[in-house]
């Protein structure tokens, strides 16, 4: 983990990657949740996106990925399909300003997405109970 010296949405990358030769850099965000607190996860992973595209837009890093990986298929199945629900398991495209669940407090300032993206569920193997979403920034 890499702290940022500027106050941000997160305090600390997951992995940096930079090439000391050409100066590029990038960011790297890790989820892997539990089987439980399934919507404050979602949540989680959008403010993830967001602090990537941050890092791009303000910090000097040239991209970022989001890898999310989970053996709980309530992530992208379920009767609820509605509000954060909705980018996860409708594959609605991530962007614009996004609503919380009301309990979610973790970010006090307005989240919004400037990129476009979609969560888009792939199986880690054929056989395996395991997905992951993929997202570049």
């Amino acid at each position: 983990e890499k702290n940022l010296t500027e106050k941000d949405i997160k305090k600390e990358i997951d992995i940096v990657i930079e090439n000391e030769k050409t100066k590029e850099k990038y960011a790297i965000e890790l989820k892997m949740p539990p089987n439980k607190a399934m919507p404050k996860r979602m949540s989680q992973a959008i403010v993830d996106i967001k602090f990537l595209e941050k890092l791009v837009e303000a910090h000097g890093f040239n991209g970022g990925f989001f890898i999310m990986l989970t053996n709980n298929h309530c992530f992208w199945e379920g009767n609820e399909t509605d509000g954060i629900y909705e980018y996860f398991r409708k594959e609605k495209t991530l962007r614009g300003l996004i609503n919380f669940p009301t309990f979610f407090n973790e970010i006090k300032e307005e989240c919004k997405i400037t990129g476009s993206y979609k969560l888009s569920w792939k199986k880690v193997s054929e056989n395996s109970e395991y997905r992951y979403l993929f997202v570049e920034v």
